[in-house]
């Protein structure tokens, strides 16, 4: 009798030893996950305000509410997904503050970091396209410095050499012909950019869905 009360005594103090013990890690990691939670819920707030901002043209704002993300939250479940928002602002045609080469480093970055995101089609294309663009942009104005040394010759041998001056004017035209054709040629690219921002919003909102 006296062995038998003090073995179901025991087995009583294990039994809330473990449900301790269970209690313990259950409130332990129920905290943790609440913690986590919070965090992301912060950051899809502030993605979604940035997108909102985004398709006002509120630009720099969106600019903004994206950078503090990759600053306050640089490894979150979202950062391709920044890196991309912050490429394509840089890069759209009617953003006053665009830069090219910023984008083309936050795409690379994203490429790079992120193998398996589902923007990298979509950064690919844009790397292209920007890169095009800059090439002409490289091309238009090294045309324009040479149109600006053959004006300054033409200055000098204007009073004694009306025939040379001739052929320089001539040289002058053509070059502000393939500066027209580039700048044609930028444009369309530009129109390409509206078109996959476009795109762009189109695939999000299927994303949402």
């Amino acid at each position: 009798m006296i062995l038998n009360e003090a073995f179901s005594l025991k087995n009583k103090c294990i039994i809330l030893f473990i449900l301790a013990t269970t209690y313990i890690l259950l409130v332990s990691f129920g905290c943790a996950t609440f913690i986590l939670s919070a965090k992301n819920i912060e950051i899809r707030k502030h993605l979604s305000l940035a997108k909102k901002l985004s398709k006002q043209a509120k630009y720099e704002q969106a600019l903004r509410e994206n950078e503090m993300i990759l600053e306050k939250h640089p490894e979150n479940p979202w950062q391709d997904e920044v890196l991309f928002n912050l490429a394509c602002l840089y890069a759209y045609y009617d953003n006053p503050q665009k830069d090219y080469n910023k984008a083309i480093i936050y795409f690379q970055r994203l490429i790079k970091e992120f193998p398996q995101s589902s923007y990298q089609k979509e950064s690919n294309l844009w790397l292209a396209i920007l890169g095009e663009i800059l090439s002409k942009e490289r091309k238009t104005n090294n045309l324009r410095d040479e149109i600006n040394s053959l004006k300054k010759e033409k200055i000098e041998i204007q009073s004694s050499m009306s025939q040379e001056i001739l052929l320089k004017e001539q040289e002058i035209k053509k070059l502000e012909k393939k500066i027209h054709i580039q700048e044609i040629a930028i444009d369309l690219l530009q129109a390409q950019i509206k078109k996959i921002k476009e795109v762009d919003i189109q695939l999000e909102k299927k994303r949402r869905k």
